[in-house]
């Protein structure tokens, strides 16, 4: 299949050196010329085991170039997948800027091109964006129609920055939010070279699971750090205690224990609390567990930081900046 990816960050380059790496046409866009340059070179923009080969691999191929010209990837493309950023504002709400504007210059594009074609969100949305904002922006933008023209799909990623290949080869479910059964099967072709079973649902569905996988995996590390906290304070031993529950499915409550951390970070987690919880209109009082979750995680970090000033050490050294290994991000780290 030919394929187009807009924004190569994290998602957006495995995503496209997965694809071309299974045999498709990928043609990566970016407004990045330093990330074009390198790309084209046979090089990766982003730090991730193994991306190197996987990228030198496909460019010398031939599957995978990465250009800023929207109109000759989406003309070039059947199928395009949108996977630029959605952070979140200084007051917790989503910033839509860069999904706007990709989605409108698409549509523009699109209404010069003969032939179906076929739009798939993998970036993070709340529910409802795709419906009520994306697909008016492109049907505005084309003068085309949903259904009649083209059709529009979502398929979130479960991608862990230091793991993002192996995410991506055996991920926990491959999940597509569809409008119509045509769509999803074009998106499912994609997969079918992927073990993982294939969850199809609606799309506002799709879209609220990505929120609750990651919100799922900050509870867990909220959780995990308190109890390990209240374990040191009291002279258990956290390590016996967590074998005895891990022991058996019934009484383990999450079905893995996750290892206590220096609390959760990174692009994901953090942001999309704040996005979900801000846009969901509900208060703290309806809420209270949720709106609790950055603030066990600021405590933790704290007792970490404690224990670290209370040596009186002044020097002190930092080995790895990134809020997890093997991965170069820093944000929210």
């Amino acid at each position: 299949m030919r394929i187009s990816i807009f924004g190569l960050g994290y998602v957006g380059t495995v995503t496209a050196g997965r694809l071309a790496d299974a045999g498709h046409d990928v043609i990566g866009v970016d407004i990045n010329q330093t990330k074009i340059d390198l790309i084209n070179s046979g090089h990766t923009p982003i730090y991730e085991p193994g991306m190197e080969r996987l990228i030198a691999d496909a460019v010398a191929k031939g599957r995978f170039k990465a250009t800023f010209d929207t109109r000759a990837a989406v003309l070039e493309s059947d199928l395009s997948f949108v996977t630029v950023g959605t952070p979140s504002k200084d007051d917790g709400s989503m910033d839509t800027t860069y999904l706007k504007r990709v989605c409108d210059k698409l549509g523009q594009v699109f209404a010069n091109k003969t032939g179906f074609h076929t739009f798939v969100i993998r970036s993070t949305v709340l529910p409802g964006t795709t419906e009520e904002m994306i697909v008016p922006i492109i049907e505005d933008a084309s003068g085309k129609k949903v259904f009649i023209d083209f059709d529009v799909c979502v398929n979130p990623h479960f991608l862990n920055a230091g793991s993002l290949l192996e995410n991506y080869r055996n991920p926990p479910i491959i999940l597509i939010g569809q409008q119509d059964d045509g769509a999803g099967d074009r998106v499912a072709k994609l997969y079918r070279d992927t073990k993982a079973h294939v969850v199809r649902t609606s799309i506002r569905t799709a879209e609220i699971i990505k929120y609750a996988s990651d919100i799922s995996s900050a509870l867990k590390s909220c959780f995990t750090n308190e109890i390990s906290a209240i374990c040191k304070k009291t002279g258990i031993d956290s390590q016996d205690m967590k074998e005895i529950l891990f022991s058996g499915d019934k009484l383990n409550l999450f079905g893995s224990y996750p290892e206590p951390t220096f609390g959760f970070g990174g692009p994901s987690i953090p942001n999309n609390i704040r996005t979900l919880l801000r846009e969901s209109g509900m208060r703290e009082s309806d809420l209270p567990l949720l709106f609790s979750l950055e603030k066990s995680n600021e405590m933790h970090i704290k007792r970490a930081l404690d224990i670290i000033l209370r040596t009186g050490k002044k020097k002190i050294g930092l080995i790895g900046l990134a809020f997890k290994p093997h991965t170069d991000d820093l944000r929210e780290s």
